[in-house]
């Protein structure tokens, strides 16, 4: 097989990609994200199991990162049963809850998982378009990267420091910042009612005098969930090993480049992290309509109380590793405000840098700090933890309010990050 410098595979690709300055209208939407993967793990069996991991899958990825699931999100791992006769039922469908909240698989048996399955492989397959011919494209990098790829070719990048170091930027930018969170949930129901006994309950209220005050049944369960954050291990070496022995477009790839792709190992996931997070639903009936209404959006009910614990161990994660911060643009400039609130942790004493996005002398992408903002005391917190997609109609604004701590002039666009710890 022929071997291909590495200088001319970047030239070559180089000729799709030239990254340019937008405008700042335009960076409020465009700046380069975190490209992220989850996966669910189906545990051990529970009237809502299917119903719960069919949400799960359906349910759409937090605008702040890029969506980079592969068609495989159900964590399979064979039952144990010894496990779960430890999950002890008490009476009549009450569940115990256990010293770590159910939560039993460890990070070696994820690790070896996500190892065998090859999810690495996938992601960077992913990346870049491969086909079913198993070529490769660069569509998505320049799509995700603002690449501009219809006035560049290899004379131009021949010529330009740019076209020389638009692959290296793609892959730090962009590539590096691959996640993958795998959540290992436990559901608790502490009790099912009963239709049947509900309604005798409600027939026997009519005949006592405190029968609006009386509850004819309750509902309650508990949601928790451990995150295990992984990261795609990507750099020069990788990267120059990808494109010399596995890159080819449609028109030029081999059998021999399929199958070294297709076996290869590599690629690999880094462990970044883990942390809990637990969420409880209680809800009590007082009449048949009440839980006529309950089992009706009983679906959207145990899906967002998944939601709202996925959340959470996801502003947990961030706070605790800076590597998988997201930025968020700025809104408005007067006031100062941005499209973030309580569902991404912020309280009243978060502090977020202000960066602008800049091109160095290499025409490579950097951040640089330009200020600090603080949570502005005389106005709420925007309230954004209501169902997926939807604005909380009891919220009164939908952006949160910042006061300047530090820095200049800044513009609707430039990027906020959380500080530590914040």
């Amino acid at each position: 097989m022929k071997h291909i410098s590495r200088t001319s595979i970047y030239l070559l690709i180089a000729s799709l990609l030239c990254c340019t300055l937008k405008s700042n209208a335009q960076e409020e939407k465009e700046y380069r994200r975190i490209s992220l993967h989850t996966l669910i793990m189906d545990e051990y069996p529970h009237p809502y199991r299917k119903m719960l991991a069919d949400f799960f899958e359906k349910s759409a990825l937090s605008e702040k990162f890029n969506n980079h699931n592969l068609p495989s999100r159900i964590f399979q791992i064979q039952e144990n049963q010894s496990l779960l006769n430890k999950k002890a039922h008490q009476g009549n469908n009450d569940m115990l809850f256990t010293g770590d909240g159910g939560l039993k698989f460890e990070k070696k048996e994820i690790t070896s998982y996500l190892d065998q399955n090859n999810v690495a492989r996938d992601l960077v397959a992913k990346w870049f378009n491969r086909s079913k011919k198993g070529g490769f494209n660069m569509e998505l990098v320049q799509s995700r990267g603002n690449y501009d790829a219809s006035n560049l070719n290899v004379s131009i990048a021949k010529a330009t420091k740019r076209g020389m170091s638009s692959i290296a930027d793609a892959g730090e930018e962009l590539i590096q910042k691959t996640f993958v969170l795998v959540y290992d949930s436990h559901f608790i129901y502490n009790h099912q009612f009963d239709i049947e006994k509900a309604k005798r309950n409600e027939k026997n209220k009519a005949y006592s005098m405190f029968s609006k005050m009386t509850p004819i049944e309750a509902e309650h369960f508990i949601f928790n969930i451990r995150a295990h954050l992984y990261q795609l291990d990507w750099n020069d070496e990788i990267a120059t090993q990808f494109y010399s022995e596995y890159w080819a477009d449609d028109k030029s790839i081999t059998a021999e480049k399929k199958k070294a792709f297709d076996e290869t190992t590599l690629f690999k996931l880094k462990y970044i992290g883990s942390n809990k997070s637990q969420v409880i639903y209680k809800k009590t009936f007082y009449s048949m309509k009440d839980i006529e209404d309950f089992e009706k959006n009983k679906i959207e009910i145990l899906g967002e109380t998944t939601l709202n614990a996925i959340d959470e161990a996801i502003v947990k994660l961030q706070k605790e590793h800076d590597v998988f911060k997201t930025k968020t643009p700025l809104y408005s400039i007067e006031p100062i405000t941005a499209k973030i609130g309580l569902k991404e942790g912020v309280t009243k004493k978060s502090i977020f840098d202000v960066v602008e996005k800049q091109i160095d002398e290499n025409g490579k992408t950097k951040y640089v700090d330009v200020g600090t903002i603080k949570i502005d005391p005389e106005f709420p917190i925007w309230d954004n933890k209501y169902n997926a997609g939807e604005e909380n109609p009891n919220s009164t604004t939908d952006r949160t309010y910042f006061k300047k701590l530090s820095g200049s002039d800044f513009y609707p666009g430039m990027l906020i990050v959380q500080k530590k710890g914040k």
